[in-house]
């Protein structure tokens, strides 16, 4: 049968259809079932390997497989233990036939802001808690963590959001040797899903609202874990723009030690050499402040006191250890950090201001070749 115009006025706008109705129309979205907040930790252990995974929950060990869907999923399979239901917001779709563009899936929060967007198309993730370990050629390789990705086949597809928020921007080709900082939890409330394929607009895509709400065991008030939300919300900024300092620098030293390789035979090299070694010895005090340089592995952080990166992961994990407000001295922590975040952002600011503009002028007025083909 086909659609009546009051029904194609429906489809166009996201609202439900009648379940006979669906498979007339390109893409259908359902209202997702309402999710129960579970604050739930998965415990520690080594980054995981093909085959057989252990990992400490307590005071047990469990054994565990990992398997990656299709759409990029992760799942463990415990072999020892019970398995839990889905934690997360289940998300069912219909689509009349498998798109060849994007499809994407939109998040957002009570008031239309976005939270996250989720795509077809596989990206490799620039946030992530670990990289994974991965056998290849005999040899163990590192993994950028990836992003889950929107499944687009023809018929009823399904996705899950663990409500989380984004991760912290990644520290560029840095693996850190705690355990990495993760987007906090959404707070219970009223939040919307939207599905868009290709350029559809959104006044064209469907949308629709669903709850998330508190674990009824708690009696923590909406008022408390709001607040605990906004302070993780906070820790995760600063981490992000404390990640986001230490690419710059070294990119910077990056480009200095370029320049020094360039001058090499031009009458200005021994300045250039002077200048650039000045500013990196001073780019590496603020970055020695802001990261465990020395720290390769996890346990270098029990031979190398912890720095800004690392605290902050810290508070991040005490704030978010239980679902309740965070203490005065977790918020106080958290200030006294960030205190120590703005010293080292105004010296980088300064160094950036007075001794790389000097180089870069340096540079500019000198003869030395911007490309030097190699031989």
């Amino acid at each position: 049968s086909k659609l009546r115009p009051s029904e194609q006025g429906q489809a166009g706008q996201g609202q439900a259809l009648p379940v006979h109705l669906i498979s007339e129309v390109t893409a259908h979205l359902f209202t997702p079932r309402a999710a129960t907040r579970f604050a739930s930790s998965s415990g520690y252990g080594r980054p995981v390997v093909p085959g057989t995974n252990y990992r400490h929950i307590g005071a047990f060990v469990v054994a565990y497989r990992r398997q990656e869907k299709p759409g990029g999923e992760k799942v463990d399979r415990y072999l020892d233990s019970g398995q839990n239901p889905t934690n997360g917001v289940i998300v069912h779709y219909y689509l009349k036939e498998k798109p060849t563009g994007e499809v994407t899936l939109t998040f957002l929060d009570a008031n239309g802001k976005e939270i996250r967007t989720f795509s077809s198309e596989e990206k490799q993730g620039e946030q992530g808690k670990q990289s994974e370990v991965e056998e290849t050629g005999g040899k163990k390789k590192k993994d950028e963590k990836k992003e889950p990705r929107v499944p687009k086949e023809a018929g009823a597809n399904r996705f899950v959001w663990n409500t989380r928020y984004p991760d912290p921007i990644k520290i560029e080709g840095y693996d850190d040797p705690a355990y990495g900082l993760e987007g906090p939890l959404a707070p219970p409330g009223t939040y919307h899903v939207q599905l868009k394929l290709g350029d559809q607009g959104a006044e064209s895509s469907p949308t629709r609202t669903f709850q998330i709400q508190k674990d009824p065991r708690l009696a923590t008030s909406q008022e408390d874990l709001q607040t605990q939300f906004e302070l993780l919300l906070a820790i995760r900024d600063k981490a992000s723009e404390t990640h986001s300092t230490i690419n710059v620098i070294r990119d910077i030293r990056r480009q200095v030690d370029e320049w020094e390789h360039r001058a090499k035979g031009h009458a200005i090299h021994e300045t250039v050499v002077a200048d650039g070694e000045q500013i990196k010895k001073k780019l590496t005090a603020v970055e020695e402040e802001l990261l465990q340089v020395k720290a390769k592995k996890q346990l270098d952080t029990l031979d190398f006191p912890v720095k800004l990166s690392g605290k902050l992961a810290e508070l991040s994990g005490v704030v978010a250890s239980a679902d309740a407000a965070p203490t005065r001295q977790a918020r106080e922590v958290f200030e006294e950090l960030s205190a120590h975040l703005d010293v080292q952002l105004q010296q980088l600011r300064q160094l950036i201001a007075t001794e790389v503009a000097a180089f870069n002028t340096l540079i500019r007025d000198s003869s030395v070749p911007a490309i030097i083909p190699a031989g």
